[in-house]
C-alpha cells in the first residue's frame, strides 16, 4: 500500500509539471502571435489630479513634459491643445 502512495504522488507532481509546461507553452505562443505591436497611447492627455495644487485639480501630461494643471477640464485642454 505504501508503494501504491508513493507511485500516486510521484504521478500527481509530474501531472502538474507537464500540465505547467504546457500552459507556459501556449502563453508564449499566445504573445508571439502578437507580433511586434507597440501600444499607442496618445501624446497628451488630460486627467483629474488628488491632491489639488492651489485648487488646480485639471492637469494635462505631455510626453517628455512634467504635467501643467489648470482650474477646470476645459483649461486643462487649452493647455494640452486638444481639441474636441
Amino acid at each position: 500500500m505504501e508503494n501504491y502512495t508513493r507511485h500516486m504522488g510521484a504521478l500527481v507532481l509530474l501531472s502538474m509539471v507537464l500540465l505547467g509546461s504546457l500552459v507556459n507553452h501556449g502563453l508564449c505562443r499566445s504573445m508571439d502571435e502578437l507580433g511586434d505591436e507597440k501600444l499607442k497611447l496618445p501624446e497628451k492627455v488630460c486627467f483629474n489630479d488628488r491632491p489639488c495644487l492651489n485648487h488646480r485639480c485639471s492637469c494635462c501630461l505631455r510626453a517628455g513634459l512634467d504635467p501643467v494643471c489648470g482650474l477646470t477640464q476645459d483649461d486643462c485642454k487649452k493647455i494640452c491643445g486638444i481639441n474636441d
